[in-house]
Parts: structure tokens; sequence; C-alpha cells
């Protein structure tokens, strides 16, 4: 059997000192870091939870305006086509008429140029009924 002396009690004392120093030095601060260390992550998987939610909120607001905005152009895309198109028609209409006065006026100076010539070659077929009679009196054309 063991007897229990002086050095057994300082020993014990000594073992319980040191687990004390352990347990304030070391294993405390380990402890304590690892405790922050899991806070900020939660912290950090709070906020990127956060983030996600103000992203998809901003992605929907997004694509809400990117609609309305493509719905506001194709709304002038259709309003300019259509006003291009008026004014295309006007102008194809200006340029008929336009054209249409420009024939008139030709074909009335043709018209007074054949009745000028329609009536010199009146007033001329008298004289030339006379020179073929002539020629054929004359027995013949001159050549």
């Amino acid at each position: 059997m063991v007897s229990p002396n002086l050095t057994f009690f300082i020993e014990i004392g000594l073992f319980l000192l040191f687990l004390w120093g352990t347990a304030r030095f070391i294993l405390r601060p380990v402890l304590q870091g690892l405790d922050e260390r899991e806070s900020g992550i939660e912290e950090a998987h709070e906020q990127a939870e956060e983030n996600s939610a103000r992203a998809k909120v901003l992605e929907r607001d997004y694509l809400r305006n990117l609609s309305e905005i493509r719905g506001r152009a194709e709304d002038a895309y259709r309003k300019a086509r259509r006003e291009t198109r008026k004014g295309h028609i006007e102008a194809v209409a200006s340029a008929r008429e336009w054209g249409e006065n420009a024939v008139a006026k030709v074909r009335a100076e043709a018209m007074g140029l054949v009745e000028g010539q329609r009536s010199a070659v009146e007033s001329a077929v008298p004289d030339i009924a006379d020179r073929i009679a002539e020629r054929l009196r004359s027995g013949g054309a001159k050549r």
C-alpha cells in the first residue's frame, strides 16, 4: 500500500496549478478565438443571405425597369415608323402631283406644237398637191 507523503501533495498541487494555468492561458484564448471565429462565420452567413435577398430585389427591379424601357422604345419605334410612313406617303403624293402637272404641261405644249404643225400642213396641202400634180405631168420626179 502507498502512503501519502509531502511529495505526493506537492505533485498534486503542481498538477492542479498546471491544469489551472493551461485552462487560463491556453484553453480559454483558444476557445475564445474559436467562438469569435464561429460568430464571424455566422455574421458573414447572415450578411450573405441579406445580400442575396437584396440582389434578388435589385434583379427583379432591373428586369421590370428593363421591360418598361423596352416597351417605351418599341412604342417610340412604332410611332417613328408611322410618322415616317406618313411622310413617305405625303412625299410620294406630292411627287406624283408634281409629275402629273409636269406631264400635263408638256402634253399641252406638245398639243400646241401639233396644232401649229397641223395648221401649217393644212395650209401647205394645196401647194403640195399642185407640186405633186406638176411632177406627175412632167413625167416623173427630179433626181
